[in-house]
């Protein structure tokens, strides 16, 4: 059913609908497949939050500026302890596949200095994820398409949009838990309704080891029926 019969196609009605209809139990299922698949059970109360900007929503909460000092050094320690090969690691996936990830060096793509790590942190500030489930020590994060591709830009230090959303979850994990969180696992997932596996970002997702072949979705994973 549509008003005036005409076809909703924006992506994120088309998840938010399917978790109005699902409810608690398409949460409860989504995360139990997502940690199933990396060997993992459901350690805790699942809690879903749907586009997400957890590193902007966390610098408000906080009274945090992007300009703050204590915030520019942790992000700073958090890149350099996490990725501090991320651009050695895309260059090198790119020498190796035929589907690349596009950079341009000139403007301090996936590298830290100086000039990079105030963009760095507006980066974070800006991006968001369109599911993302707390459960236990876990944080699950994931990306759904539908008709639209994965997104880059660059003139971003962090490029394209998963390795982004990665990136931003594993810093805010790190601010959170030296403020007294214990989170100890970041699961990323992908749903899509074309098939994305040779797909050069989510290739290289897989290739480095963040995103298990297994929690590539496709639609139908949210209009399952609930028990």
């Amino acid at each position: 059913m549509s008003i005036f019969n005409i076809n909703n196609r924006s992506e994120s009605w088309r998840i938010s609908r399917q978790f109005i209809l699902g409810g608690y139990g398409l949460s409860n299922k989504l995360a139990n497949k997502v940690v199933s698949n990396v060997g993992q059970e459901l350690s805790g109360e699942v809690e879903l939050e749907l586009f997400w900007t957890g590193f902007r929503d966390y610098c408000h909460s906080q009274s945090i500026t992007l300009e703050n000092k204590s915030l520019l050094n942790e992000v700073g320690i958090a890149f350099e302890k996490n990725f501090s090969t991320l651009f050695e690691q895309v260059e090198s996936f790119n020498k190796r596949n035929t589907v690349k990830l596009r950079i341009d060096s000139s403007k301090h793509n996936y590298r830290l200095n100086n000039q990079s790590l105030c963009k760095l942190v507006k980066n974070l500030y800006h991006t968001e994820i369109d599911i993302v489930i707390s459960t236990g020590n876990s944080l699950l994060v994931g990306e759904v398409k539908s008709e639209v591709s994965f997104n880059a830009n660059s003139e971003y230090v962090l490029v394209h949009q998963l390795i982004r959303q990665y990136v931003m979850a594993t810093i805010l994990v790190h601010l959170l838990n030296i403020n007294g969180q214990n989170i100890t696992q970041i699961t990323p997932f992908v749903i899509a309704e074309k098939n994305v596996s040779r797909s050069a970002q989510v290739r290289f997702m897989i290739d480095s080891g963040w995103l298990h072949q297994s929690n590539i979705f496709d639609w139908s994973v949210l209009e399952e029926k609930v028990s």
